[in-house]
C-alpha cells in the first residue's frame, strides 16, 4: 500500500510558518511501521474508527474504536 499524502500550502496570515514549511512537501513516512499496523487495524474491523494522531508531521499514536452491532431480533429480547 503507497500513500502519498501532502501538506497544503496555509494562507493564514496568523501562521508562525516561513515560506519553505509553506511549501507542498510530503509528510508520510512509507516506511515507518505504522502503516503495517494501520492496515492490520483496519482490515480486522468490522464496524468502527481507527484514527491516526501526527504531531509534528510524524505519527505518535493509532488508535482503534470497535462498534458491535447487536440484531434487531436479539435486541430486543
Amino acid at each position: 500500500m503507497t500513500a502519498t499524502l501532502q501538506r497544503k500550502a496555509t494562507t493564514n496570515p496568523m501562521s508562525e510558518t516561513t515560506p519553505s514549511q509553506r511549501s507542498l512537501k510530503p509528510i508520510i513516512d512509507e516506511s515507518g511501521p505504522w502503516l503495517a499496523i494501520v492496515a492490520d487495524k483496519v482490515q480486522s474491523l468490522r464496524f468502527g474508527v481507527v484514527q491516526v494522531v501526527v504531531h509534528d508531521s510524524r505519527v505518535v499514536q493509532i488508535e482503534r474504536t470497535e462498534r458491535i452491532r447487536l440484531d434487531q431480533a436479539r435486541a430486543t429480547a
